[in-house]
């Protein structure tokens, strides 16, 4: 009989066929051995399971092949395992695991697919898909040179989220939220948020159905390029696949089978939220992230001060987000000389960004020059905005806290210990103190104010190296505060304190919503004493 179902997906129809033509043939004509039937066994013939094994324990591919070597003699002469690590691969593409393998222009112009699918050449900057040798591509290299200048590697999510609720145990977890977490009115999960709640009250038939799928995008660790070649502004180019999924899974729908109720349904799912650093966050959102106006939220209206011997922008005027009628907005000779009348501008809601981009003409590619004339803030029309829903969510981009946190603990522990070159209570912090004419007590002076904590570090390096966002996460939340005790002057060693605990608050697992209003407020408190009480100086802490 044939035997070739048994390498299709197992969540597809040809392979629930085959398992029944099988188990009928078996009862007409194999005999019975203690009231069972032998059957091919899947784990046995194609090597699924011992390749679940090499990324368990982590086996590198020379050594998972002489396994598989190994194994292959032991076994009849007759078997059909893998002899391989190469040959192994093949096999994840039956289990739902395949990729696709997409040409690129070199220069991240467009992808080779739908209309650009047999094109030899980039419709936008005329380079050829193949290299001429190993480093460079030509306008005129050979078709029948089968060597590609650029391939993108792209997971479908599709079969993958069908191979997700082919589990019984994956498909009852994913209704977990909807009947398995503690509903008490704190923020424990993302299905606490008002984001969560406003997404099942403008779309009922998608929030009444616990399976459908609210996805967040993180980038963090999946740029493979650095430098020069790294895509940045053209990341579009790239996630067009993605898009494209995402798309059929939201006005299409598609049929999954779950394997927990033993019955089909049609899923959907949805772009939740990017969660990112501050730099691919306006690679994604299309917002520019730096230079004069990089706030996303003050935009325009961002405050800012172009250092003279710094040579940074720094931005100010933080006492704009405090409550009405706090009394640091009076404070005129601690901060900036100012007395502080306006209320922090509001955000741009999604319709409101949708305005401001949707006529904005991008053409992707490295040999695209920039218009210097254009002073338009937003870069380009976001490709997630081809996502018709997405207009409709309160925060569409997240910043991750960890990586925030971390660049907080770096600028703290490089002036507390006045590392070299890390420091930001430098000469040229003071200088500009004395341009700016504020803080004459911190004009000049011959050395750092907290050099003497340096004998925390060793003295041969007087430098912290190597330290992970999480590393800066626990010295933030449990060392800083107690290390400081008695070191610092009493205001600065409460400023630091205090944003140590805000760290910790929110990076708790359970937050009470009533709270975040306040949270909100002690963030603005705490800019405005390191500012005033100078850990460093005012301008140098608050950079871009």
């Amino acid at each position: 009989m044939d035997r070739s179902w048994i390498k299709a997906p197992r969540i597809s129809e040809v392979y629930q066929k085959g398992v029944d033509d099988f188990l009928q043939f078996a009862e007409q004509n194999a005999p019975l051995l203690a009231a069972k039937y032998f059957r091919p066994c899947v784990k046995c013939v194609n090597g699924r399971c011992l390749v679940n094994l090499k990324a368990r324990f982590g086996l590198s591919d020379r050594s998972f092949t002489e396994l598989l070597v190994l194994l292959k003699n032991m076994l009849p002469k007759d078997n059909i395992l893998s002899k391989s690590h190469y040959e192994a691969k093949k096999i994840l593409c039956p289990v739902g695991m395949e990729y696709q393998k997409i040409r690129a222009c070199p220069n991240d112009c467009i992808l080779y697919k739908n209309e650009f699918a047999e094109m030899h050449n980039c419709s936008t900057c005329g380079v050829s898909r193949y290299k001429i040798n190993d480093e460079e591509c030509s306008n005129g290299a050979s078709t029948s040179n089968t060597r590609l200048a650029k391939v993108c590697w792209y997971l479908p999510i599709l079969p993958r989220f069908k191979r997700l609720f082919a589990s019984a145990y994956n498909a009852k977890n994913v209704r977990w939220h909807a009947n398995g977490r503690i509903m008490d009115g704190l923020l424990r999960h993302p299905t606490d948020s008002p984001q969560w709640k406003t997404v099942d009250r403008l779309y009922p038939e998608f929030g009444e159905d616990p399976r459908n799928l609210r996805l967040g995008l993180a980038s963090d660790g999946m740029n493979p390029f650095t430098g020069p070649k790294q895509s940045g502004n053209d990341i579009d180019v790239y996630l067009s696949p993605l898009i494209e999924d995402l798309r059929k899974l939201w006005v299409d729908r598609v049929d999954v089978y779950d394997a927990n109720v033993q019955d089909t349904f049609r899923l959907r799912a949805m772009i939740f939220c990017a969660v990112n650093e501050f730099p691919p966050d306006g690679n994604l959102s299309g917002y520019s992230v730096k230079g004069h106006h990089a706030c996303l939220i003050c935009e325009k209206n961002t405050c800012y001060i172009q250092l003279t011997h710094g040579k940074k922008t720094i931005y100010t005027r933080h006492k704009r987000f405090l409550r009405p009628n706090h009394p640091y907005q009076r404070l005129k000779k601690a901060i900036n000389e100012e007395n502080e009348i306006q209320s922090a501008p509001q955000p741009l809601g999604g319709h409101d960004v949708y305005d401001w981009v949707k006529d904005i003409i991008t053409i992707f590619g490295k040999t695209q020059k920039k218009d210097a004339s254009a002073k338009n803030i937003w870069k380009k029309r976001s490709i997630f905005f081809d996502l018709p829903y997405l207009c409709d969510l309160h925060v569409r981009h997240f910043l991750d806290v960890m990586h925030v946190e971390k660049n907080m603990c770096d600028g703290l522990i490089g002036t507390l210990l006045n590392i070299m070159g890390k420091t930001k209570d430098g000469l040229k912090c003071h200088q500009d103190l004395v341009h700016l004419v504020i803080r004459d007590q911190l004009h000049p002076v011959s050395r750092g104010y907290y050099s003497n904590i340096k004998s925390l570090v060793s003295i041969k390096d007087l430098k912290l190296v190597g330290l992970k966002p999480h590393d800066c996460h626990v010295l933030m939340q449990q060392l800083l505060p107690v290390a400081i005790r008695g070191i610092c002057p009493e205001k600065v060693r409460v400023s630091i304190t205090r944003l140590c605990f805000f760290f910790n608050a929110i990076g708790s697992k359970v937050i009470d919503p009533q709270q975040l209003d306040n949270l909100e407020n002690e963030a603005s408190i705490i800019l405005c004493e390191l500012e005033m009480y100078s850990l460093p100086p005012p301008p140098h802490f608050l950079t871009s």
